[in-house]
C-alpha cells in the first residue's frame, strides 16, 4: 500500500475507532459503499473488543476480505513486471520456475517443472521476504504444508515436496489442469469453455478488422499478444484469452464509443451501461460488450449452467474429499468456488480438486501444537456465523456451511446473499433470511431447496453430522426425477382461480359439528356465494377507481409539476493518472483528490431537450460558462432526449482552484433558442467555453429568468446519492453545487 493510500485508511480508522455501537456501524456499511477495499482495511485495524459490539463476541482483528482479492485482481499488469527475479531458477536443484501463476499477500505461486520426474509440471508455493517478519503468515505456510501431507485423497491436491531457497520456505504440489469452480459458473468470469471457437477469435483478434477488434487487442499485454501469436497449444492460448479478457472485465474506460460503434448492442448491455456505475455491474457490462462483439465465439455468460447430474456427481466430490480431511482433523475454513478446481476426463466426467489449505485448523497440530491462529480466518461472505464471531474451537460444521453457500451458488449462479459488510452478513445468517433460497423450486426440486437450507442453519448442531451426509442427501434430490417440482404455465392455470392482485376476503375455517364427517354443503355453499360476491364488489370498486382519473384530470392543480429529472454525481478515484478502484456515486459532500474525474448522470421520464452547462472562472479569475452538453460526441450533438434515454457526461477534473463544482442543468419541453446558439463553441478550439460576451449575457439573462426556487422541489433517496428535481414550469433550471475540498 502507497503513503497515500494508507494515510486514507488511517483517517477513516481514527473516526471509527471514536464511533460506537450504532453510529460505528452505520458509518462502516457507507465506507464499504464507496470503497470496499478501504472498508476491508479499516475493519482489519480494529481490534476486538472495538467491533464486539458490532458482531457479539467476536474476537476479530483480521478479515480477509474479497474485495482485497478483486483489488489483486485489477493490479494484476502491474504486478506481473515484479515476477522476473525467480523466473528460470532451478529451486532445490529440482523445480524449475516457469512462469508465475497466481499472488497473494503472503506469497507467490508459480508453474515449474520437475527436472527428477520427467519434467513433469507442479506447482511451487513460496513466501514472500517480507511475509517472514509476520509469525503467523509463516505459521500459516507450515500449516498447510502439514494439512496436505496428513491427507491421501484423490479430491485433494497432493503435495510433494517443501524445504528452502534463499532461506525463503516453499513447497511443490501437483498441478491440476483446469479451472477454479467460480469461472465455470459465473456469469461474468471468462472460462475456457465460453470459447468455442477459440482459433477463430484469435484469427479476429490478431488480424483485426473491425474497431472493437483493435480496441481489444490493444488492451492486452504485450507477454499475452505474444502468446496469443506464437505457435502454442490452443489450451495455452485459451487460458491467456481468459486471463486477460477477466482482468479487462473490471476497467472502466474499456467501453469507448468510436471503437464499438458499429457493434449491434443487445438490450441486456444497454441496460446495464446506463447501471455500470453501480456495484459489480462494470464487470458485468463489459462481459455482456465483449459477448456483443463476438456473439458467435464467445459463450453468452448467463448460459452457464452444470446439468442436475453433472452437479450431483461434482457435488458429491468435494463432500466426500472434504470428509477424509475431517478425519484427518483438517478443517479447511476457506472453502470457497475459487478453491475447488475441476477438470474434464473424457468420457469420465469432472475430476474435482480441493485447493489452497493456507488458512486451514489443524487440529493436533505438530507445526504449532500449542498456538491458535490469531483473528477471523477466512473470506467473509463464505464464513459460518461462528467463525466470524471468531470462535477458536470450530468443528466440521463450519465447512459444512460453506458448502452450503457454495451448492447454492453452483446451481443458481449466484450468491445466497450478497452482504456489503460482515456485519449484515452476520445478521442475515443468525434470522436464515435468504431470500432467493426458495428460487430453487422453479428448476429443481422443494428437497434441493431443504437440502441446503439445512446446511445453512445457524446453530452448528443442526446441520449435517458429515459433509458426505450433505453431498449424498444433496446429488439424490437432484437426480430423482419424482421429486421434480412441477412447473405450470401461466396459460394453463384455469381462469377460474382469483387473480394474485385482487384476493378475496379470508374466509373464516368453521368447524363443523363432530358428528360431521364432511364440510356441511350449506357452509360450501355459502363460502362459495362469499367468495364471487367479494370478487365481484373488488372488481366493481376497481373499475369505478379506473374512472376517477379522468374526472381529476380536467380539475388539475394550478402548481402541478411539469418537468422532472433525475441526476447523479459518479466520481472516478485516480493515482498517478491511473484510474484506481471503482467508480462509485457521490453525495457531492465527499472530500475529492483534485486528481480525481467525474462524470454527471441525468435521466428523466419524460422527452425534452437538455442543456448542462459549468459555471468557473478563466485564468484572469473571472466568471465564465462553459458549454458540456450537448456535445458533437454524445447524442448526435443534439439536445433532444427521448423519455427514459440516461445521458452522461465524458469524465472531467476537479477544479483544485475552487471548493465546489457549479453546474446548470436545464431541462425545457421545447428547445431552448438562447442555449441552441452557443452549441457552436463547442468545439477542440473553445471546448466549449461561451466567448461571444453578447450571447454569454442572453444565456446568463435566461438562467436568472427561470433560475426561482418557488418553482422547484428536490429530495433525495435513502443514500443521497441519486437526487430528484421537479419544477412546476415549462423551463427547469436548476443549479447543483457538489463540494470536494
Amino acid at each position: 500500500m502507497n503513503q497515500s493510500n494508507w494515510q486514507r485508511v488511517t483517517e477513516v480508522f481514527g473516526i471509527a475507532a471514536s464511533l460506537q455501537g450504532d453510529e460505528r456501524s452505520l458509518f462502516l456499511q457507507n465506507i464499504s459503499r464507496q470503497d470496499a477495499v478501504l472498508h476491508s482495511e479499516v475493519l482489519s485495524l480494529l481490534s476486538a473488543d472495538e467491533i464486539a459490539d458490532i458482531i457479539p463476541n467476536s474476537s476479530a482483528a483480521n478479515l480477509i476480505d474479497e474485495a482485497e482479492e478483486n483489488t489483486h485482481e485489477k493490479d494484476a499488469r502491474q504486478n506481473k513486471s515484479s515476477a522476473g527475479s525467480i523466473l528460470g531458477v532451478t529451486l532445490g536443484g529440482r523445480y524449475l520456475i516457469k512462469r508465475r501463476i497466481g499472488f497473494g499477500g503472503m506469497g507467490e505461486v508459480y508453474l515449474a517443472s520437475d527436472k527428477n520426474v520427467m519434467n513433469r509440471e507442479v506447482v511451487v508455493k513460496i513466501l514472500r521476504d517480507e511475509a517472514l517478519k509476520n509469525k503467523d503468515v509463516v505459521r500459516k505456510f507450515y500449516h498447510e504444508i502439514e494439512a496436505l501431507a496428513r491427507v491421501n485423497d484423490e479430491g485433494i491436491v497432493t503435495i510433494y515436496d517443501s524445504g528452502l531457497y534463499n532461506e525463503l520456505p516453499f513447497l511443490a504440489m501437483e498441478y491440476v489442469e483446469g479451472e477454479d469452480l467460480l469461472k465455470l459458473i459465473s456469469p461474468v468470469l471468462f472460462s475456457v469453455r465460453d470459447f468455442p471457437a477459440v482459433q477463430k477469435l484469435l484469427e479476429q483478434l490478431r488480424s483485426p478488422q473491425t474497431p472493437a477488434a483493435r480496441h481489444l487487442w490493444s488492451r492486452f499485454q504485450p507477454e499475452a499478444r505474444k502468446t496469443l501469436s506464437d505457435n502454442n497449444s490452443e489450451k495455452e492460448q485459451a487460458e491467456c484469452l481468459r486471463d486477460e479478457l477477466n482482468i479487462l472485465l473490471t476497467d472502466w474506460t474499456l467501453f469507448d464509443e468510436q471503437a464499438f460503434q458499429n457493434v449491434r448492442l443487445s438490450a441486456n448491455t444497454l441496460d446495464l451501461q446506463s447501471k455500470r456505475e453501480a456495484a459489480g455491474r462494470t464487470s458485468a457490462f463489459n462481459r455482456a460488450l465483449i459477448e456483443d462483439a463476438f456473439p458467435g465465439e464467445i459463450r453468452r455468460g448467463e448460459n452457464k449452467r452444470f446439468s442436475q447430474t453433472e452437479a450431483a456427481d461434482i457435488f458429491r466430490q468435494i463432500c466426500i474429499a472434504l470428509t477424509h480431511g475431517h478425519h484427518r482433523k483438517i478443517i479447511h475454513r476457506d472453502l470457497k468456488p475459487q478453491n475447488i478446481m475441476l477438470s474434464e476426463r473424457e468420457g469420465r466426467g469432472w475430476r474435482v480438486k480441493l485447493i489452497d489449505f493456507g488458512i486451514a485448523k489443524v487440529r493436533e497440530s505438530l507445526a504449532a501444537p500449542s498456538t491458535e491462529l490469531s483473528g477471523v480466518m477466512g473470506t467473509p461472505i463464505y464464513m459460518s456465523p461462528e467463525q466470524l464471531r471468531g470462535e477458536k474451537n470450530l468443528t466440521p460444521a463450519c465447512d459444512i456451511y460453506a458448502l452450503g453457500l457454495v451448492a447454492f451458488e453452483m446451481l443458481a449462479g449466484k450468491r445466497v446473499f450478497d452482504a456489503i459488510t460482515p456485519i449484515e452478513q452476520y445478521r442475515i445468517q443468525e434470522n436464515e433470511e435468504f431470500e432467493d433460497l426458495p428460487a430453487l423450486r422453479v428448476r429443481y426440486s422443494p428437497e434441493v431447496e431443504q437440502a441446503i437450507r439445512r446446511a445453512l442453519a445457524f446453530k452448528p448442531e443442526e446441520r449435517y453430522e458429515s459433509a458426505r451426509e450433505f453431498g449424498e442427501v444433496l446429488a439424490q434430490a437432484l437426480t430423482e426425477k419424482k421429486t421434480a417440482a412441477t412447473v405450470v404455465s401461466p396459460e394453463l392455470i384455469p381462469p377460474t382461480i382469483p387473480s394474485p392482485e385482487i384476493q378475496p376476503l379470508e374466509i373464516p375455517y368453521l368447524e363443523a359439528p363432530k358428528r360431521e364427517k364432511s364440510f356441511p354443503v350449506k357452509w360450501a355453499i355459502a363460502a362459495l356465494l362469499l367468495v364471487a360476491l367479494t370478487s365481484g364488489g373488488i372488481a366493481l370498486w376497481m373499475w369505478t377507481q379506473r374512472e376517477k382519473p379522468v374526472e381529476q384530470a380536467a380539475a388539475a392543480p394550478v402548481n402541478e409539476i411539469k418537468r422532472s429529472l433525475d441526476y447523479k454525481l459518479i466520481v472516478q478515484k485516480y493515482y498517478e493518472g491511473k484510474p484506481f478502484q471503482q467508480p462509485f456515486e457521490a453525495t457531492g459532500d465527499e472530500i475529492f483528490g483534485d486528481d480525481w474525474r467525474f462524470r454527471l448522470w441525468m435521466n428523466s421520464p419524460q422527452d425534452g431537450n437538455l442543456y448542462l452547462l459549468t459555471e468557473g472562472k478563466d485564468e484572469k479569475g473571472e466568471n465564465e460558462l462553459t458549454m458540456l452538453f450537448p456535445h458533437p460526441q454524445f447524442n448526435e450533438g443534439k439536445s433532444a432526449v427521448k423519455a427514459s434515454q440516461p445521458i452522461e457526461t465524458a469524465q472531467m477534473k476537479f477544479d483544485k482552484n475552487q471548493g465546489s463544482e457549479k453546474f446548470w442543468i436545464v431541462w425545457a419541453d421545447k428547445p431552448v433558442n438562447e442555449l441552441e446558439d452557443v452549441k457552436s463553441f463547442v468545439n477542440p478550439q473553445d471546448l466549449g467555453t461561451i466567448k461571444d460576451s453578447t450571447k454569454e449575457k442572453a444565456v446568463r439573462d435566461f438562467l436568472a429568468k427561470y433560475d426561482k426556487k418557488e418553482n422547484l422541489t428536490e429530495q433525495a433517496d435513502s443514500g443521497k446519492h441519486l437526487k430528484t428535481v421537479k419544477s412546476t414550469s415549462d423551463v427547469l433550471v436548476k443549479l447543483a453545487e457538489f463540494r470536494h475540498n
